[in-house]
């Protein structure tokens, strides 16, 4: 089965939120629990609390809307158009060509 960029960022992120929120859920079990054991404990009730405000605002992953193709068919080409085939060399030009 192949599935399109898109596609495949989208159900990524799904799954990183579904993970997000089961760990995230288990911090809440874990402080209700620690709530009913302790119900007089202010401190106890007030980390509940915490815990459930920062699930809530966690944030989520972005997913990617991809770029529009490149039409190589536009690019000018290279005057010269000698090949590199070292690549201690290509890394040479290509840091040369940023500065």
């Amino acid at each position: 089965m192949l599935v399109e960029k898109a596609d495949f960022q989208t159900l990524l992120a799904s799954n990183r939120e579904i993970e997000r929120l089961r760990n995230g859920m288990r911090v809440v079990v874990s402080a209700v629990k620690l709530v009913e054991k302790h119900p007089d404990d202010q401190d106890t009730v007030n980390h509940l609390i915490e815990v459930v405000m920062a699930l809530g605002i966690t944030p989520t992953l972005a997913t990617s809307q991809g770029h529009t193709p490149v039409d190589f068919q536009d690019v000018p080409p290279l005057e010269d158009e000698d090949e590199v085939l070292d690549p201690a060399e290509a890394r040479r030009v290509a840091r040369w060509e940023n500065h």
